[in-house]
């Protein structure tokens, strides 16, 4: 059987697949600074990378801007095509309407012709 109290008892932990000995656990150091305060380091740091980094972002925000505008003026151009499209079917229809009206009245035209002549040959 094995000692119970030799598992128990505190000492290195081991890996329990290598049972190799593991490195003690050390408590993370509280940070010095507060939340808001950093170092002169970080200062100096911040100070150097934020206009490199604005140089970098600036053309890119740019180009993002004017691909915005591109797509604004595209959709407005898009609207103003299907409205004149829908102008231009409009237009259509009441041409064809139009066009179907005075048939309508060619064959009326003919249609009473035709009952002028038959009366007449009737003599009605």
């Amino acid at each position: 059987m094995e000692d119970t109290t030799a598992k128990n008892a505190p000492g290195p932990e081991t890996c329990p697949h290598c049972n190799q000995a593991l490195p003690a656990k050390k408590s993370p150091a509280p940070s010095q600074a507060q939340p808001g305060e950093e170092g002169p380091d970080i200062e100096a740091l911040a100070k150097k990378v934020l206009p490199e980094v604005m140089k970098i972002i600036t053309p890119l925000v740019e180009k993002l801007q004017e691909g915005v505008q591109q797509q604004q003026k595209e959709l407005q151009a898009q609207s103003t095509a299907t409205s004149d499209s829908e102008l231009d079917f409009q237009e259509r229809v009441q041409s064809l309407q139009q066009a179907a009206l005075e048939r309508m009245r060619g064959m009326e035209q003919k249609i009473t012709n035709r009952l002028g002549r038959i009366q007449q040959r009737t003599g009605l």
